[in-house]
């Protein structure tokens, strides 16, 4: 038997847009087998879940629903923890992206950023799914006509340059000031790391993809802050800004073990 062996173990974290169903069940099953496998094999093991409950997507449907943002993620949280319990789940920790500590490291994080100069201001321009939460290209895009033909969908209603992401929503055309992160200048840290003799990301082939699709064509700098919403951490560089939800959403698997804060033990015991 092993002894003294760390594995963590996550789960995606879970978008608090909706009710939970059966491809989170199964995503989290999967996580608990493979944690109570290492337990009995003699690990310490992490098993995190938990709820992503910023953006855009979910200040719209809050309004929908005549709630605040708060009550609804408040309601599909707590419906994802009853599936947890219903399941037998044995989670570590069940992380929300509302926790106040969670908000307070992610605008240090920002604000360090900042500071060593791996944030800067400009101008975002570009097509955005608010129910995707994702930037799409020109050439990434479906016209009505296209999407039409593929799918048969009666868009009679949508006007004839609507456009649309690849599983039929609308694409938004946005321009607004942004704070945007130098991912570029991480470009031969990160390629090295997925060339290195013990690759970084498994399996194989979304290594290679990663590199194919990414870091070869070029890293560009990405948009981290939004002015069009209301419903996000704010900067603490400007009140206007609020920080991207897959920004602060990916500080999450570090924060739910204490990264950044005065008791980061299991921080410095997993990662």
């Amino acid at each position: 038997m092993l002894k003294n062996k760390k594995c963590y173990i996550s789960t995606p974290i879970y978008y608090a847009s909706g009710n939970p169903h059966i491809g989170h069940a199964y995503t989290t099953i999967l996580g608990d087998f493979l944690a109570r496998f290492k337990k009995q094999r003699g690990y310490d093991v992490f098993f995190l879940s938990g709820t992503d409950e910023f953006g855009k997507k979910i200040e719209t449907k809050a309004k929908s629903l005549n709630l605040t943002p708060q009550k609804m993620v408040d309601q599909y949280s707590s419906k994802f923890k009853e599936l947890f319990d219903l399941l037998n789940i044995e989670l570590t920790r069940f992380v929300r992206t509302t926790e106040p500590k969670h908000q307070e490291v992610v605008k240090k994080i920002f604000g360090l950023f900042y500071l060593k100069k791996y944030i800067y201001l400009d101008e975002w321009q570009g097509l955005y799914c608010v129910d995707c939460e994702e930037n799409y290209t020109t050439s990434s895009v479906l016209k009505k006509a296209d999407l039409v033909e593929k799918t048969n969908l009666d868009l009679s209603m949508d006007p004839d340059d609507q456009l649309y992401c690849h599983v039929g929503h609308k694409i938004s055309s946005i321009n607004e000031p942004s704070y945007f992160i130098k991912l570029s200048e991480f470009s031969d840290f990160i390629k090295e790391s997925l060339t290195d003799n013990v690759p970084s990301v498994f399996p194989t082939s979304r290594n290679k993809e990663m590199l194919n699709n990414f870091v070869n064509v070029g890293l560009k700098d990405l948009s981290i802050s939004r002015t069009s919403i209301s419903w996000g951490i704010e900067t603490p560089l400007n009140k206007s800004h609020r920080i991207y939800v897959w920004l602060d959403a990916l500080f999450s698997y570090l924060t739910s073990m204490g990264f950044g804060s005065e008791d980061d033990k299991l921080y410095q015991e997993f990662w």
